[in-house]
């Protein structure tokens, strides 16, 4: 159980929520299994969103929090079926998501032609997705491949709008482990979604890498975004029915960036085996159709 409390000048709340969260699997034979999860959290918004405060943007709009504005539940469903071999893992994921009363974009366009963002308590947004995940020892303890990819479709139900979108995200490495030298691949095509009257879509990914392991001392080198000069980091679109724009952020830092990176392990002492921790992690920066 959770609390969340907020007060200033006459606006306040106190909100308890109840965190259940349950797994219940079943093994079909020893390499096939099939589980269920279900989680109830919340999501909070942004100090700077449960204020009474309006910022000027630009010459045409504002940005206005809501001091009546309230956490809000998430409900998690996730089945998933799992197949494990010594050279072959596939797992496949089927996962139902939904924000009642969701802390949504709410635009206001106002009589001196003045565009007002703040946010509300409105009336839903849900995610429905299914993703694959396989990796396969090509060669045994020498090479190996990961594969990902996912279907999701978004749903967004304003008090004046309704968005949808379907995206296809997908992302793949190569490791190659020989003797003192490890090499890798990867490359994604960057998370796409839509949640309020936003969509967002962060920026693909590819990189090459080698790591080289002389005693203590690990030597790498990673050569990221090759052959660009401006790689697009992140691209945003506001389909508000008063306002459409477009925002694009590249990073010419990242275009054909070389990393070297030197790290040197020193150990003394005794040694004991340290506790496994599994860590929850969850990016809320765009809210809250972020995976957990």
């Amino acid at each position: 159980m959770s609390h969340h409390g907020y007060r200033q000048g006459g606006s306040r709340y106190s909100y308890w929520l109840f965190r259940p969260k349950t797994t219940v699997s079943y093994a079909f034979t020893p390499a096939l299994s099939l589980r269920y999860s279900f989680e109830m959290y919340e999501h909070v918004s942004r100090i700077a969103f449960i204020g009474g405060t309006a910022i000027r943007t630009n010459v045409m709009e504002w940005t206005v929090g809501n001091p009546d504005l309230k956490p809000n539940k998430v409900f998690d469903h996730v089945l998933t079926l799992s197949y494990d071999r010594p050279r072959l893992s596939l797992s496949a994921d089927f996962c139902y998501r939904t924000n009642p009363r969701s802390n949504m974009a709410y635009y206001v366009r106002t009589a001196d032609d003045r565009f007002v963002y703040t946010q509300r308590n409105q009336k839903d947004i849900r995610m429905v997705y299914g993703t694959v995940y396989a990796r396969c020892d090509i060669l045994p303890e020498r090479l190996t491949a990961n594969l990902w990819g996912g279907v999701f479709r978004f749903f967004n139900y304003g008090d004046n709008y309704r968005h949808y979108l379907t995206t296809y995200n997908f992302s793949g490495s190569l490791n190659a482990y020989l003797g003192r030298w490890t090499l890798v691949a990867a490359a994604d095509n960057g998370w796409k979604f839509m949640e309020g009257e936003t969509m967002g879509h962060g920026g693909s990914a590819t990189y090459v890498g080698a790591t080289c392991h002389i005693g203590n001392f690990d030597l790498s080198v990673f050569f990221q975004h090759p052959f660009e000069q401006h790689p697009r980091t992140n691209k945003s679109i506001i389909c508000n029915e008063y306002m459409h724009k477009v925002f694009i952020e590249r990073g010419r830092d990242y275009g054909n960036m070389l990393t070297f990176n030197l790290t040197w392990k020193m150990q003394w002492g005794r040694k004991y085996k340290s506790i496994r921790k599994t860590l929850q992690n969850r990016d809320s920066q765009t809210g809250i159709m972020q995976g957990r």
